[in-house]
């Protein structure tokens, strides 16, 4: 990130300084988030706190996705399941307990957004995060209306997952009290 850089430039400009040097790299951190209409944003997180013994559900159809996403959980050391459509995410809900549900929206059989409302109709709590290559605004709302928490676009970080999937779950578990 040059932003850092950037910042310490703007404020040194016309200023000797012997602590800075050029090309110096610079590290920060921060957190923030937007609340829109129900729907969980995150911006930029990072040094989340630990998140571990997850099981995650991983909807998703495409097997070079499925792939990266085992790659992904392996890391994570979470547990998961996969399924390639909708219909089996909404059985799956059904027959076994998950932390959190990772939702692609473009899927054979039954897409991420009737999926979603399916889920909902038996399980109101579980968080769902939209994973998916459709990041325009209007996939935004429709996937905030069909009930997800939380949307991601592709391509996107082992560390985005991270931090989306433990906002969500620790926003879950704080209205489930």
């Amino acid at each position: 990130m040059r932003i850092g850089q950037k910042l310490s430039q703007n404020r040194l400009d016309g200023q000797q300084n012997k602590c800075f040097q050029k090309n110096a790299h610079f590290f920060f951190k921060c957190s923030f988030f937007l609340h829109l209409q129900g729907f969980v944003w995150i911006a930029l997180l990072d040094n989340m706190q630990n998140v571990s013994n997850m099981k995650v559900l991983i909807a998703e159809d495409n097997l070079m996705n499925q792939l990266l996403m085992t790659r992904y959980m392996g890391r994570l050391g979470w547990e998961f399941v996969i399924v390639d459509n909708g219909l089996k995410a909404t059985e799956a809900c059904k027959s076994d307990f998950f932390n959190a549900i990772l939702m692609d929206i473009d899927m054979p059989v039954c897409d991420g957004i009737e999926a979603t409302r399916n889920i909902r109709a038996f399980n109101s709590k579980i968080p769902i995060v939209a994973i998916t290559a459709y990041a325009d605004s209007l996939m935004r709302t429709r996937c905030a209306e069909a009930g997800m928490n939380a949307f991601l676009a592709k391509p996107c970080s082992r560390d985005e997952i991270k931090a989306v999937v433990a906002e969500c779950v620790e926003i879950s578990t704080f209205n489930a009290d």
